[in-house]
């Protein structure tokens, strides 16, 4: 909340004066003001359906510290500018950032949430929004009054939103799918067997318990696994936790619930699988079997 805090509040900090630097310091017109100011927001939308992309792609950590420092640069960059032309280039590559970071920011936020209070805290994060929305201006428009120096706002925000990437830096985020090293698991059974048949994650706690802790329940008693030494294909078994979870279907087909509640359907490799036509009776009853041990 801090760090999404201090980025709007130092987006916010220039938005009511910069009109008024740009005609007093390059003699701008209201046309040109109009043109120069809108080319941040232009690019800031065509940024941010890529930033979804790298977010997914790459470590989200490193996506939200690197988009946060170069949106922290940009306002040192008003600084150099000194001609209207360069300090339109700065201003229109500034939004770049400012996309990429937004898109980063609310995805790191939802991943270190807990689910228990994630709803309390995205409204606390949008409070944030509206807070620096609501002082920014008022704080600028003050620090103008008494000072008239616009460079002064430069360096404002350019400590600000300074401050705001150090607190990012400071977050643990967990490690998502694509970033974890998988490494096969091995286990000596007792029959000395080797099974080349496909296992899962969820076949180790059934295998301990009635193999070698003499538990004689039924396995569908505690566990959605089966037995390592079972031949049954494992269709429709489940990775992940309770933010990011997935399903892996027949033909190594992987159906992944993503945190925003789109499904996205990947092969082995995670590359896409267009056109993909999801059997709605498979996957309701993946889901009832994923939900059954929770109490109602």
């Amino acid at each position: 909340m801090t760090a999404n805090f201090a980025l709007f509040f130092a987006f916010y900090l220039l938005t009511p004066l910069l009109p008024l630097y740009l005609s007093e310091t390059f003699g701008a017109t209201k046309d040109v003001i109009g043109l120069v100011l809108s080319g941040y927001t232009i690019t800031a939308l065509l940024f941010r359906p890529f930033s979804g992309y790298f977010v997914d792609s790459f470590p989200r950590k490193t996506v939200l510290m690197v988009s946060y420092a170069a949106f922290a640069i940009f306002f040192a960059g008003y600084l150099a500018a000194g001609t209207l032309l360069l300090f339109t280039i700065v201003r229109t590559l500034h939004g770049g950032p400012f996309g990429a970071l937004t898109v980063a920011n609310s995805t790191v936020a939802i991943d270190v949430l807990p689910s228990s209070r994630r709803n309390e805290g995205i409204g606390y994060y949008g409070l944030s929004n509206n807070l620096a929305m609501a002082i920014a201006p008022t704080f600028a428009i003050f620090v103008f009054a008494e000072t008239h120096n616009f460079e002064l706002l430069f360096w404002l925000a350019f400590a600000i939103a300074t401050f705001g990437w150090i607190v990012d830096a400071t977050v643990e985020v967990r490690c998502k799918k694509s970033d974890i090293n998988h490494q096969p698991s091995a286990i000596r059974h007792q029959t000395s067997a080797i099974f080349k048949h496909r296992t899962t994650h969820l076949d180790f706690v059934p295998t301990l318990m009635h193999d070698y802790l003499g538990v004689t329940n039924p396995i569908e008693d505690y566990s959605n696994g089966h037995l390592l030494s079972d031949t049954a294909p494992r269709l429709w078994h489940y990775v992940g936790n309770e933010l990011r979870y997935a399903f892996i279907v027949e033909g190594d087909t992987i159906l992944t619930k993503e945190g925003a509640g789109y499904i996205e359907v990947t092969d082995e490799r995670l590359n896409h699988v267009p056109n993909y036509h999801i059997n709605v009776k498979a996957f309701d009853g993946a889901i009832r079997r994923l939900n059954r041990f929770y109490k109602k």
